[in-house]
């Protein structure tokens, strides 16, 4: 009787861990762009949104999101306002309000003088007096410039897997690169991916005088749906074709690991993409943080 209590009251236990783990806050970064205000955000977005802090390094807010709340993100997505919602860690902001103080301070003079001396190749004049006001002057340069709010957006922008921003200023849906196998028709394909309704996704091939120079480009093609609905719906389609050699977004990002490497003799994703369930579709919960390369080498990166 009573291992079977003892049991039960373990069961119990785990249970609430695993509630508490699914329950455990996340840390977004969402940025305003267009004069967008906060207020004017959750007036559009229609729902309420509790932590909310404003950011000074940014046009923007940060926001802690339960790690089952998916709907929230999307909601905060739809503000075409919105120019990034990125993933970071609870300290982010924090960490890098160190490491510039730590900069400040002559903490990293060997860092930033070494991306300094690099830029020296510009200039022919070997005065060393000269030299050395040159490289002080970029290292301090290159302090001011990682204290910007210019900086933290493209570095969060660049970082939000999701959407990026088109030379038009527009926000684009997610790209998604599709390989086919020689001899499988492109069209052929999005008819079975979207069930005869062409329309639904924009296609972008390579050009061909392109393929002839990168054979491991042949029959490559960038898919992107004109809903997210129509995306969710076709992405296992594309993974479940038999004749697809591969899938993977086009902007999706996991800083400090290589992009693509050669297997068999093909070009392949580098990584476990972090983007795509098994099935083909991405999930809001499991979006990886974004963390600066300070968490790597104690300090992000100067350009």
């Amino acid at each position: 009787m009573h291992q079977i209590s003892f049991a039960i009251l373990l069961l119990g236990i785990l249970s609430l861990a695993s509630l508490a783990h699914s329950c455990r806050p996340s840390m977004w970064v969402v940025g305003l762009k267009q004069n967008q205000t906060v207020g004017n955000h959750l007036i559009f977005i229609g729902r309420p949104i509790l932590s909310i802090e404003n950011r000074p390094e940014i046009p923007g807010y940060t926001v802690s999101v339960s790690e089952n709340d998916t709907e929230l993100i999307r909601a905060v997505r739809s503000d075409p306002n919105v120019g990034f919602v990125t993933k970071v860690s609870q300290n982010y902001f924090h960490k890098h309000e160190k490491f510039i103080e730590g900069a400040r301070n002559g903490g990293y003079d060997d860092h930033f003088t070494k991306v300094a001396e690099s830029m020296r190749r510009y200039h022919d004049d070997d005065d060393e007096d000269f030299i050395a006001e040159f490289i002080a002057e970029e290292v301090d340069d290159m302090i001011d410039h990682i204290s910007t709010p210019y900086y933290h957006w493209r570095r969060l922008e660049s970082a939000d897997p999701e959407v990026y921003e088109s030379g038009e200023g527009r926000r684009e849906p997610l790209r998604w690169i599709v390989q086919l196998e020689k001899g499988y028709n492109i069209e052929e394909h999005i008819n079975t991916i979207t069930q005869f309704d062409p329309s639904s996704v924009m296609v972008n091939s390579d050009s061909s005088s392109f393929v002839s120079m990168d054979p491991f480009r042949y029959n490559r093609h960038g898919l992107k749906f004109r809903s997210e609905e129509q995306e969710r719906i076709s992405l296992p389609l594309m993974h479940a074709d038999p004749r697809v050699e591969n899938v993977w977004p086009g902007h999706c990002q996991q800083p400090g690991i290589t992009y693509f490497t050669y297997v068999g003799g093909k070009e392949v994703p580098g990584w476990k993409d972090p983007c795509i369930w098994s099935l083909g579709y991405r999930r809001w919960e499991t979006t990886p943080c974004f963390e600066e390369q300070a968490d790597k080498n104690d300090q992000p990166a100067a350009t």
